[in-house]
């Protein structure tokens, strides 16, 4: 059988089109049970008009985009049963080394003038989406989902195979905790349409890079048909 060429973003620069074949290779980590979504960094600072990434300039259109499919992907998860995680960052005087205050250009991500997600601030609550009762809310202060928190141990409690990625930003926080994913022995399939970036170039460029080296890039309508209601899937048994 011949091999299916690597995924490549388009030269148009457009958003990325998967890779036909990744969507079968994927079918399998997509069982259910098996898979816990962990929706990353959906705060006021990085998705509202008027958090701090746009009120540093940045643009926040493809972000403002994403919301609708996440808040579909949320609700398909919920009716599946699906454990979902709510990953949430704050900065703030006990977490803020050195070193990460110098992270960045010269430190100006965390410009005084424009402090992002600081704990306890309107900047820092979820935007457009709110977890349930049952969902767990993960609060971090890195980049990765698994850097110093109790997300590891969640998703071995929940019997977790396949890590289910959204949220913000791709080329950041979705990328750091795909990777970290890998590396704790889970399954990473990053859902396309739910992710988003200020910087649409290194949007493609990490999803490139995580479906190359880290895990699988799908559509949102590729997960719904891995997903399917119950009663279609005791159909599907019926026939097989």
């Amino acid at each position: 059988m011949a091999s299916t060429p690597p995924w490549q973003p388009p030269a148009n620069g457009r958003d990325p089109v998967p890779d036909p074949g990744v969507a079968a290779v994927a079918a399998g980590l997509l069982r259910l049970p098996g898979c816990v979504l962990v929706l990353v960094d959906l705060q006021n600072d990085f998705c509202h008009p008027d958090g701090a990434c746009a009120r540093m300039g940045q643009d926040i259109t493809p972000v403002q985009r994403m919301l609708p499919a996440v808040t579909d992907l949320i609700s398909l998860a919920g009716a599946r049963d699906v454990p979902t995680v709510f990953l949430r960052v704050t900065h703030g005087p006990w977490f803020n080394t050195d070193g990460w205050l110098r992270r960045g250009a010269g430190g100006a991500t965390l410009s005084s003038a424009t402090p992002i997600v600081a704990d306890g601030t309107w900047g820092a609550e979820f935007c457009q989406v709110s977890p349930a009762p049952n969902d767990l809310v993960v609060t971090k202060h890195r980049y990765s989902g698994f850097d110093h928190t109790e997300l590891e141990l969640a998703l071995r409690a929940k019997r977790c195979r396949t890590v289910v990625l959204a949220g913000t930003q791709t080329n950041v926080c979705v990328r750091e905790t795909a990777f970290d994913a890998v590396a704790q022995g889970f399954g990473v399939v990053v859902v396309r349409d739910c992710v988003a970036s200020t910087a649409p170039g290194l949007h493609d460029a990490s999803l490139t890079d995580i479906s190359e080296r880290a895990g699988h890039v799908v559509a949102l309508a590729d997960l719904k048909a891995a997903w399917p209601a119950p009663d279609r899937q005791l159909q599907a048994g019926q026939h097989g």
